[in-house]
């Protein structure tokens, strides 16, 4: 009898690579989530006063996760831009900015450490 292929190789070959691409997709969100996580905790234990101010986990799951998409980490300034960004347009003072940059910046050096050497 002989086979019939319904499939042709290569089709099986990109269901293949399709599949590692998912996986690492999920592996990096796995990566990145865990990092996430552990630097927020730090930024709570570290600086209470602003996550009370607001530079906190549901900022960065919300009002800043689009800056973080497909892996991509902010520079200080968009990060604290959008931090001051979410208090609306009366609210925007450059001494906000000034004052929360060098948490940012703390903030986004541990979590770039912790996703490459974590």
């Amino acid at each position: 009898m002989a086979h019939v292929f319904t499939q042709t190789p290569t089709f099986k070959l990109n269901e293949l690579l399709n599949g590692i691409t998912l996986f690492n997709k999920t592996q990096n969100r796995t990566k990145y989530a865990h990092a996430f996580e552990k630097v927020c905790s730090q930024l709570e234990e570290t600086y209470p006063q602003w996550t009370e101010a607001l530079f906190d986990r549901s900022f960065l799951t919300k009002e800043a996760a689009p800056l973080f998409e497909q892996g991509n980490i902010p520079t200080p300034i968009q990060l604290a831009t959008a931090w001051r960004n979410q208090f609306g347009i009366g609210n925007h003072r450059e001494r906000d900015i000034d004052a929360i940059l060098p948490i940012v910046a703390d903030f986004l050096d541990l979590y770039y450490l912790e996703i490459h050497y974590g």
